[in-house]
């Protein structure tokens, strides 16, 4: 690392994952670090969550990510963390394949009908489906899906609820 313009946020993140990456870092920002009671840095601090804690303890200040550019080391790390769960649970990802419609029973959604990378069609049965569109588009697929019941579970809504 060091001088390269072709680095990038991931490569940032695995060298400080290893013990060498973490003492450059150290050996570079201790002797800046004097009266600090925090210190911010850009989001590349590992892609293991033991990173960040680790130079915080070396440091001897607390550490905390300043959102940069893509790809998102924290998006990243949280990806991988939600997907190993996911897998451990029996789970199973789908990378690729777009959405062209719900399979819906009595009004509740069984699976999703999808266009696979090399063109194909099918269906991905589920006991569970995750919309994660975001507000507006969940909003107008919501138009479209007939009496299929979503729970919209943004923190508005859930706040709403809770006080109905």
């Amino acid at each position: 690392m060091g001088g390269n313009f072709d680095d990038w946020t991931t490569d940032y993140a695995n060298y400080l994952d290893t013990p060498d990456g973490r003492a450059d870092l150290v050996r570079q920002v201790k002797p800046l670090v004097r009266d600090a009671t925090v210190i911010g840095f850009p989001a590349i601090l590992g892609f293991k969550a033991e990173t960040a804690r680790q130079l915080a303890q070396e440091l001897g200040v607390p550490v905390f990510e300043i959102p940069t550019l893509t790809p998102s080391i924290p998006g990243l790390r949280l990806f991988h963390a939600l997907r190993r769960s996911l897998l451990a649970r029996g789970g199973r990802i789908t990378i690729g394949a777009t959405v062209t419609g719900l399979d819906i029973n009595n009004g509740r959604v069984t699976g999703v009908q999808a266009g696979t990378a090399n063109g194909r069609a099918r269906v991905i049965p589920a006991d569970a489906v995750i919309m994660a569109t975001g507000g507006f588009i969940r909003r107008r697929a919501g138009e479209r899906l007939h009496g299929a019941h979503l729970r919209d579970n943004s923190r508005s809504a859930r706040q709403q609820r809770k006080q109905a």
